[in-house]
This record gives structure tokens, sequence and C-alpha cells, in this order.
């Protein structure tokens, strides 16, 4: 607001034009039209009765040139968008309900490629139909758009192709699992989402691994790499290797894990356990003595007949055959 000298005050557009001082509303409309960045025309049928400023900065071309014999519209979208543009023209027709804003790709005179965003409306100019619209440049956002949308598209083709499961909990419950998780614990991925976690969580160990995830959502420090059992679709037991992280999903706090299937190394352990079980069982009841020796001829293990044997030097673990055995110093002939 300013003075013009008589005390009232005047208003001016940011551009510094006095709106006291414009003769009326169509005035008004002619400086809106020529400030505005977005391009605008009025079509009618193939006459331009009128592009603005903006549509000439944005697509390169005059009144005069729209206008032209041999202008066609056509030649202001780009290749890839034009049936697009022809079949929505046909149904506008047609007089079939189409969707007043749309997004193309759009061709300058000079032959840049720019995205646009049009929004018409069909009213009535001078007795006959015609079509206002509004061109917007959303050149920057687009390609902002498309670029996350390749990031996007790498990232799930990365996870859904990962070797190991990946998985989002949030509130208890699986919100994100790819088919390596889903193949895992014998299900469908979509069967695993919405449902609480606990459910594929063995009931051996159930109540360590929620008591661990509730510690871990309220900030506690709790390992981040372990390894627990899962509970199958089928009611079987499976192991996995676990590597949780804290991370923001949809602006809430969320638990990212990512599992490694072990089901084959662990039982191959508890086998091996097992068969170690049955082999010392076996050795101890065997009665004759036996008696593990190093190279060195150091004993490093022995049957319980030889502990009864030799009770008085034992332990015998550790010393030396023939100082154990023989109360010597050296070792017998004929060991080495």
């Amino acid at each position: 607001m300013g003075s013009d000298g008589t005390g009232k005050d005047q208003m001016k557009t940011p551009t510094g034009i006095d709106l006291d001082n414009v003769a009326g509303v169509g005035e008004i409309l002619s400086l809106l039209l020529d400030n505005t960045p977005d391009a605008i025309y009025l079509l009618v049928g193939q006459h331009f009765p009128l592009i603005n400023t903006g549509f000439q900065n944005l697509l390169g071309v005059t009144l005069d040139e729209v206008n032209s014999p041999d202008f066609n519209f056509l030649d202001l979208v780009a290749p890839e968008s034009r049936g697009m543009v022809i079949e929505r023209a046909k149904k506008y027709d047609r007089g079939e309900p189409v969707d007043p804003e749309y997004e193309f790709k759009a061709l300058t005179k000079d032959g840049r490629e720019l995205y646009v965003r049009t929004n018409t409306a069909r009213i009535r100019f001078h007795g006959e139909d015609a079509t206002l619209g509004i061109i917007r440049d959303i050149t920057e956002r687009k390609k902002i758009e498309l670029s996350l949308q390749e990031s996007e598209e790498k990232y799930r083709t990365l996870v859904e192709r990962a070797t190991d499961g990946i998985a989002i909990i949030q509130d208890g419950k699986l919100i994100f699992a790819n088919e390596r998780v889903a193949s895992l614990l014998g299900y469908r991925a979509e069967e695993l989402l919405e449902q609480p976690m606990y459910e594929f969580i063995h009931p051996d160990v159930r109540e360590e691994i929620m008591a661990r995830y509730e510690s871990r959502m309220r900030g506690e420090e709790v390992p981040t790499v372990y390894e627990t059992a899962f509970l199958k679709k089928d009611g079987s037991k499976t192991w996995g290797e676990v590597n949780a992280a804290i991370i923001s999903y949809m602006d809430q706090p969320a638990n990212l894990i990512i599992v490694r299937d072990i089901d084959e190394r662990v039982k191959a352990e508890e086998e091996l356990r097992e068969s170690e079980v049955f082999l010392d069982s076996v050795f101890d009841s065997i009665q004759d003595g036996i008696s593990v020796l190093d190279s060195d001829l150091t004993i490093r293990r022995v049957n319980p007949i030889m502990n009864k044997w030799y009770a008085e030097n034992r332990p015998l673990e550790g010393k030396k055959c023939h100082e154990c055995y023989h109360n010597s110093d050296t070792p017998c002939e004929p060991c080495p």
C-alpha cells in the first residue's frame, strides 16, 4: 500500500502495477494473463483467439503461428503423448466424460521436451463452444518424481531378489515382507501383512523375542544380530539369523529385520552334537583302555577304564603317556 499524496492509499501488485489506475475488470484480467507464468489459451474449433505471454514463453510459438493454416496442435505434443491426447480429444468431441486435468509431455518449437499439467474447461465464447486451457510446466517436479520412482524400482527389485528375507514391523505387525520371508515361513507374502509378529515366532522363544523387540522400540540397548526359531505355517520349527534395526517408515518408528535362513546349519549342528554324544557314550562304555595322544605323545583323552587303571596319576589329560603309564621321563621303545 502507498499514498498518492491526497491521503488515499494506493494498492500495488508485486510487479508494481497500480490497480487503482486499472480501467476495469477486462484490463485486470489482461494483466493477470500477461503476468502469470502458466500458459493459457482459448481454442474455438481450430482457431486460437487467445494465447497469453506464458504460452508463448513456454512453448516458443506466437499467436500468428498457432493460427497459421499449417499449424497442428499435436506439433506441440511429444510423440509418446500424442495417442493419449488424440484419444482425449475424440472422447471430448463425442461428449464423453474426460478428466479436465491431465499430464503429458510437450514439445517446444525448438524441440525441447517438457512435462506439463493441463487443466481444461468447456465454455461458450461468442456463441460457440470453446476450450479454455491452462498449461503448467511441471518438468522439474516430474524429473524428481521419475528419479524417485526409478530409485524405488531399483530398491524394490533388490529387496524382492534378495536371498535373505526382509520385513518391516510396525506396532507389532508385519507391514512389509518380501518373498524370501514368505518362503522361509511357508506363506504367501500377502498372507503375512498386518499379522502380529508373535504368530511367526516359535513358542519356545516367543516371550524372549517379543521382550527384545519391545526393548528395542523403546530405544534400549539390545543385540542387533541373533539367532532365533520361527514358527512355519505347517507348525514346524525353522531357524533364522536376524539382523534388526530401527527405521522411520511412513513417519513412524518401525523395525527393519533381515532374516538369513540357517535352518540346515542349525540342524547339522544338532546332528553333530547328537553324534558326539553317541560317540562319547560308545567311547566311555568300551571296557578296554583307550588313550588318545597328540603327535608329541601328550594325552588328549582317555576313557573311564584308563582313569581307573592309572588313578594314581590322574588327571591323565595333558601329560605325556610315558610319564603316566610307565613313570618314565623318556618315551618308551619303540615309540618315537
